[in-house]
């Protein structure tokens, strides 16, 4: 079972002002304070119809246990008496974040159907009448909002306050939708409020092993608080591993995803340095018997520690061997793949570089037209394959196919 959110008119909200990193304020240039994270504005109709694309494909997979976040929201929503204290929730951030407040009553919200109570919440705004700052177009990135972990559910909290009103939102999600009644919560605002970490970083290797990126958006703090939430459920080991503070590096999944149990699709310049562009790209190997604070970094690699763990993977190198390329196909996602079960995965169709590298080990591809054509030989055969996507505007959001997915169930469970 997995959790998506197909893109709407959040998208068509985003102006040129939200795609500008820094803007400038009395002779100086500072960062944008309504800044949403996207490297463009996004075709808001066609974002839609690649991301139709994607939900068959997993529809097709999950035999039609695709979620939609909206929907299970509009559920919560049916029941007037849960709206008020999310809408007002929503309206403090905003005041806190940005000094702005749009609505004066908030009866209104008792008018609306479920379905238009949650629009307003993530587009922002409700027939041309603006209630928030800002709409949410990253919530499509599904996987950052929270991570199932054994029988478990990582709350997360977001690096950047364009993201925060998701996590209102998903908060609300788990703690109260029946879907998730069975799972524990662990929300790391409640262990530390000012700690962020979003599910691009968090990768569960297998039953024993949980890999953390300490990234742009997940400090080293976050892994160390959480690791021991992680040993309750069974995990031995969790590797923190150390990547340089650049938004096109912002998770771990942006340069590394597993293919198969032996594959993985990397970003060569990162993995295969013992350092990036100056910084250290230190391993840190956290265990439940050892004490969170002896920890140091190891003296071996990322994969070295996976391979000395029983966990050996066969490099697939994003972009191919040319590092032009690399730079180019890292950038447009190419790293970032969803796996429907190992050697059958999901990727862009735009990176040819890495593509190329996975047929050169068996991968088939595939569109998803021929996928869909023929459901029942594609999940029975033993042939490798990548299922391509067009994603020219969600690319635009520095995001993949991971990056819109959040798994619930996986394999057997």
């Amino acid at each position: 079972m997995v959790l998506t959110h197909r893109p709407g008119l959040e998208h068509k909200f985003v102006s040129p002002n939200h795609i500008r990193e820094m803007v400038e304020k009395n002779g100086k240039l500072i960062p944008n304070p309504d800044f949403i994270l996207f490297d463009d504005i996004t075709d808001h109709i066609k974002i839609g119809d690649e991301h139709d694309n994607l939900t068959k494909v997993l529809n097709a997979w999950t035999n039609g246990n695709c979620v939609q976040i909206t929907d299970l929201l509009s559920e919560l929503f049916e029941s007037l008496e849960n709206r008020k204290s999310v809408f007002d929730e929503c309206v403090k951030l905003d005041e806190a974040n940005y000094n702005s407040q749009y609505v004066e009553d908030s009866t209104f919200i008792n008018l609306l159907s479920a379905t238009e109570f949650v629009n307003m919440l993530i587009h922002g705004q409700i027939n041309g009448q603006k209630v928030f700052h800002l709409p949410l177009p990253n919530y499509i990135w599904a996987r950052d909002i929270g991570v199932v972990f054994g029988n478990s559910i990582l709350i997360t909290n977001a690096c950047y306050p364009a993201r925060k009103r998701e996590n209102i939102l998903s908060t609300y999600l788990f703690n109260n939708h029946p879907l998730f009644k069975d799972f524990k919560k662990v929300n790391i605002k409640e262990i530390s409020d000012d700690l962020s970490i979003e599910g691009g970083d968090v990768m569960i290797f297998n039953p024993d092993i949980i890999v953390i990126g300490i990234s742009e958006r997940t400090p080293k703090e976050a892994v160390e608080i959480l690791a021991p939430y992680f040993f309750k459920e069974g995990f031995k080991s969790v590797i923190g591993v150390n990547l340089p503070k650049k938004r096109e590096l912002m998770h771990l999944d942006t340069i590394f995803t597993r293919a198969s149990e032996s594959e993985c699709i990397l970003y060569p310049p990162v993995f295969f340095n013992s350092q990036f562009e100056g910084v250290d790209l230190d391993v840190f190997h956290y265990q439940k018997e050892l004490n969170i604070e002896d920890v140091k970094p190891e003296n071996q690699s990322f994969l070295e520690l996976l391979s000395n763990l029983g966990v050996d993977v066969n490099p697939v190198k994003c972009g191919g061997n040319d590092e032009h390329i690399q730079k180019r196909e890292q950038w447009t996602d190419g790293a970032n793949s969803f796996a429907l079960a190992p050697g059958k995965i999901i990727g862009y169709k735009r990176n040819y570089a890495t593509i190329n590298e996975l047929v050169k080990l068996g991968y088939s591809q595939i569109s998803v037209e021929q996928f869909l054509n023929d459901v029942d030989y594609w999940k029975s055969t033993d042939q490798k394959f990548i299922i391509t996507i067009e994603g020219s505007e969600l690319v635009r959001g520095r995001g993949g196919m991971r990056c819109l997915t959040m798994p619930i169930k996986r394999g057997n469970e």
